[in-house]
């Protein structure tokens, strides 16, 4: 098996922490892209649709706060261990959280599905807005598993030294969903129109799409997924190692997503137009953040690698 070199265990700090940082751009335009397409297409539909992607706003925002901790749980350890040059260790804590990723995002998206109406009547969505509502969650939950393993796949990608291609794997999905939004929004080449189903089911088939060559690259370029019987021992070491990294990182960005469903609690009280106005302000704030959260992606595995190598004055620099 071809070993992974320890990528950012070498080089001028400041250079290589600027070089994956633009690196990555493309991926955080990517994250902003996916928000503001699906506003455009859903908002030619009226102010009941965008106010329906309103309300879902918090709910994809904290659970995409879960699975980025998850991502980042598996992640962490795995940057430390290629620092180390324990390649074999790495593999097995990735394939041991690609199995618990799948097993959490399909539990999750049964839990969401079945709590629908619990969540969103208390966000303040009512008649119209709110069927729309479930319609849209309901594909979106299905591709709950996508998410979850896109997010991961990603953030694999950069832990293993790839930002470049981690963004423009990002990049792509994008492109893919804006493609799709329109035909199943609209109901292009004889598609009948979906409405905002159709932007749920675009983000579905793109997360999906680039999701899955993310996976296939990292297991062919970075050998970090092993097709081996992992005995239970190793398996539950893993998870406890994974869930002391997940867990935290998910809670310090959960503050956000909570926020907002505070945001569209009270403008639900303004109706239906308030909702939506807010929601497509949302949606592009996002933009003002583009650098620091491409320079905040590649930070933790900087960290890590460094950290199994032991080197910690570059760490401290």
């Amino acid at each position: 098996m071809k070993k992974n070199k320890a990528v950012y265990t070498e080089g001028p700090i400041g250079r290589t922490m600027l070089k994956n940082g633009l690196a990555m751009i493309a991926g955080t335009i990517a994250i902003c892209g996916y928000n503001i397409v699906d506003t455009y297409f859903v908002g030619q539909l009226g102010k009941i649709p965008l106010a329906a992607m309103g309300f879902t706003f918090p709910v994809i925002m904290l659970i995409g706060c879960i699975f980025h901790g998850l991502a980042n749980g598996v992640m962490a350890p795995t940057a430390q261990l290629l620092g180390n040059n324990k390649h074999s260790n790495a593999a097995r804590i990735v394939t041991s959280g690609l199995l618990i990723t799948m097993i959490f995002s399909i539990s999750l998206a049964l839990i969401g599905i079945l709590c629908n109406d619990f969540i969103f009547i208390r966000l303040g969505a009512t008649g119209e807005t709110l069927e729309q509502v479930k319609g849209y969650m309901n594909i979106w939950y299905i591709g709950c598993f996508t998410a979850s393993v896109g997010a991961l796949a990603n953030s694999l990608l950069v832990g293993a030294g790839s930002p470049k291609i981690s963004g423009f794997m990002m990049m792509t999905g994008m492109i893919i969903n804006a493609i799709l939004d329109p035909v199943f929004i609209f109901g292009w080449f004889g598609l009948s129109a979906m409405g905002i189903k159709g932007a749920a089911l675009a983000t579905v088939i793109s997360q999906f799409i680039a999701g899955s060559i993310n996976i296939y690259l990292v297991r062919r370029k970075h050998h970090l997924i092993i097709f081996e019987k992992i005995p239970w021992r190793v398996m539950k070491a893993a998870a406890n190692q994974i869930i002391r990294y997940a867990i935290p990182n998910s809670v310090s960005m959960m503050m956000m997503p909570i926020g907002s469903a505070l945001v569209v609690k009270m403008t639900s009280f303004f109706g239906d137009a308030a909702v939506a106005a807010s929601a497509a302000a949302g949606r592009l704030e996002v933009v003002a953040f583009l650098f620091p959260m491409a320079l905040g992606i590649t930070l933790m595995p900087t960290v890590g690698q460094n950290y199994g190598a032991k080197l910690y004055s570059r760490i401290r620099e």
